[in-house]
């Protein structure tokens, strides 16, 4: 039987609406997963009880994580309605829910950022800010699988063993990136610098991972565009049998 991943609404589209891009539910399925797309909700024990019905979880993009969260003030010139709190809280709730059940998590771009936001990490709002270059797709039109730049793969890391490579070509689409790194968590892959601190160039952390659970992985580019690009698909595939794994083995379950 297929494992059943669980799938994080965006809210982004529409106030008066859920819903999640193709692209998410294609990429998991062409790796072997069930889906079900789980909306944001004020009643907690509702996601903790949907999640408990399911394999793993995956967390996808979005707009930007209200910086309150992450104890940060917003600038300025943002606007509320720019930030989707109901979202926010929902899937770090969710994020922290997989982590005490052992559940494997897969993130990515703002999904990462909330991974790492749910351990009590920071993130800088707009790398812009600190003299750097939004790690964006040059057009709108190009394929968004198009390889925006390099990420270089942390040695030894759960990552660099599963794509067996020291770099690896990623698309890019984020202006933001992670600060300090919550608790528990280590970097996987790094991009390019785009700040300096005290002389030394500071590169853009592309993937957290946390060595407590066997498959709690978030990266900071769009892995679900590559449905013909190995290292995309090799971790669908690498996160869909750690859950046929969870679904087959109680002991995994706590």
């Amino acid at each position: 039987m297929k494992p059943l991943v669980a799938l994080s609404a965006q809210t982004e589209t529409d106030p008066l609406s859920y819903a999640i891009r193709r692209r998410y539910i294609d990429y998991l399925a062409k790796a072997g997963a069930l889906t079900v797309v789980v909306p944001p909700s004020t009643d907690i024990s509702d996601l903790d009880a949907t999640l408990d019905r399911c394999d793993g979880l995956f967390v996808a993009g979005g707009p930007d994580i209200d910086p309150l969260l992450y104890g940060t003030e917003r600038p300025v010139d943002a606007a509320a309605e720019g930030y989707h709190p109901l979202r926010d809280h929902s899937e770090l709730a969710m994020i922290r829910h997989a982590f005490e059940e052992r559940m494997p998590l897969f993130c990515v771009c703002r999904g990462f950022q909330a991974m790492n936001v749910a351990f009590g990490g920071t993130l800088h709002q707009d790398i812009r800010d600190r003299g750097g270059e939004a790690h964006w797709l040059e057009d709108d039109h190009e394929d968004p699988i198009h390889p925006a730049h390099e990420v270089k793969l942390q040695a030894g890391s759960p990552l660099a063993r599963l794509l067996g490579a020291d770099s690896v070509a990623v698309n890019s689409m984020h202006h933001q990136a992670i600060d300090q790194v919550g608790t528990g968590l280590s970097p996987a892959a790094f991009g390019p610098a785009f700040c300096r601190l005290d002389g030394e160039e500071v590169a853009a952390i592309e993937a957290l991972y946390h060595l407590q659970r066997p498959f709690f992985l978030g990266v900071q580019w769009h892995p679900e565009y590559g449905l013909d690009d190995e290292p995309s698909m090799a971790l669908a595939r690498a996160f869909v049998d750690a859950c046929a794994a969870y679904r087959n083995d109680p002991k995994a379950r706590r």
